[in-house]
């Protein structure tokens, strides 16, 4: 393969950016939506996805109808958290990570904590490589999917390659996840203890409320993330 044809193949490095299509503040000034937050995916997203699990695993232990009892008492307590939780995250929480990049002071701020950190960067060795990173790294972590220089390296007329963020159809975005893995890993490889554990036990009908359970709690977790991906849309549209 030609020197030419590994450079044409080379992925983008501004793959995977968005921009909001309204920026606020000058011409100099872009807007850029980050990864979700990953304590919103954990607490938010995939909590009843952890709440079918452990019915699935704790019930063949249980052996009493009084032991069962508690752990849907216990279950449902949890559910009534989360439930709190993602009302509260969908009226007033940010589901995601945003950056304002400044061309005319060479800065970058993470919105959610109104951090900011210059642009200036540094050469980090590891045992991996040697990698350009910030100067002064962003105490609440890098959440974009392109990398530090990047960022520092982009130029203004460079901006127009970007495309706007535009949250999905509901339609679009389940397929888009049904195709991430997380189905297979959930009903492939987590399965596997659950199919032996219920097969000793003899607790057939059990395993079948699970995987039942499990594909609902995924179902509302991916939903409930596609509200907060438009929530955040709508009230960020708004800056």
């Amino acid at each position: 393969m030609s020197i030419a044809d590994e450079i044409l193949q080379a992925p983008d490095p501004l793959d995977g950016l968005k921009q909001l299509a309204t920026n606020p503040g000058h011409n100099n000034t872009l807007v850029l939506v980050g990864n979700a937050s990953g304590w919103t995916s954990l607490l938010v997203i995939w909590f009843p996805v952890f709440a079918a699990l452990c019915y699935g695993f704790v019930v063949p232990f249980t052996f009493t109808q009084w032991g069962e009892n508690n752990l849907l008492l216990i279950l449902a307590v949890w559910l009534c958290g989360w439930a709190a939780l993602a009302t509260f995250t969908l009226v007033a929480g940010t589901g995601r990570h945003v950056y304002s990049l400044d061309f005319d002071q060479r800065e970058i701020g993470h919105l959610n904590s109104g951090q900011s950190t210059s642009l200036a960067l540094r050469l980090r060795r590891s045992t991996e490589g040697d990698t350009l990173t910030l100067y002064q790294p962003l105490r609440s972590g890098w959440h974009l999917t392109a990398n530090e220089r990047t960022l520092a390296e982009l130029e203004p007329e460079q901006v127009e390659a970007i495309p706007n963020w535009q949250p999905p159809t509901l339609k679009a975005h389940l397929e888009e996840k049904a195709k991430d893995g997380s189905l297979l890993v959930l009903f492939v490889f987590i399965n596997i203890p659950l199919v032996i554990m219920h097969f000793v036990f003899a607790t057939g009908g059990i395993f079948f409320i699970t995987q039942f359970s499990m594909l609902a709690a995924w179902g509302a977790g991916q939903i409930l993330g596609w509200l907060l991906e438009w929530r955040d849309y709508r009230v960020l549209s708004r800056l």
